[in-house]
């Protein structure tokens, strides 16, 4: 689960912050750039996350907060066409380390970080029910998973 904050009855077995990047194809203009504003990414065709991700809502209080006119040109719940259209052209997408992870390790996608979201609270949480023990099974599958949550010590960014 993606959280900004703390929900009631819930306990938070593992959270690990997960910032949102600008996701670029390697050959895109920005791609060797040690990070980029949001404003520079406007000059370019933004892809964006369905209206109701994490990620959409970050972008949406940014230029609420800024002034600044957001136009997508796609829009879609589905990471996959989003990568895809950003691998095809020069759109932006933006996303969490974690699920662009394979395609950054191979160098097909670059993370750019975008310092105006550095600030936020999004994090990834694996969360269960307050109060409740876990059987030994799914406490190691929560430790497990924890550990495939943990970002690598170096994200791998240009």
């Amino acid at each position: 689960t993606f959280s900004f904050g703390p929900a009631k009855d819930i306990h938070v077995a593992f959270s690990a912050p997960s910032p949102m990047f600008a996701i670029v194809a390697a050959s895109h203009p920005l791609a060797s750039s040690p990070q980029v504003s949001f404003r520079e990414l406007l000059a370019y065709p933004l892809a964006l996350p369905g209206a109701h991700s994490t990620l959409h809502t970050l972008i949406d209080i940014y230029c609420s907060r800024e002034g600044v006119a957001c136009k997508s040109v796609l829009s879609s719940a589905t990471l996959e066409t989003l990568l895809g259209f950003t691998l095809a052209s020069d759109a932006v997408t933006f996303s969490g380390e974690l699920f662009v992870r394979p395609r950054l390790a191979t160098g097909e996608l670059v993370a750019l970080p975008v310092p105006e979201f550095a600030t936020s609270e999004r994090a990834i949480e694996i969360q269960t029910l307050a109060r409740r023990e876990l059987p030994p099974l799914l406490q190691s599958f929560v430790e497990r998973l924890s550990d495939e949550l943990t970002p690598p010590a170096s994200v791998v960014q240009k």
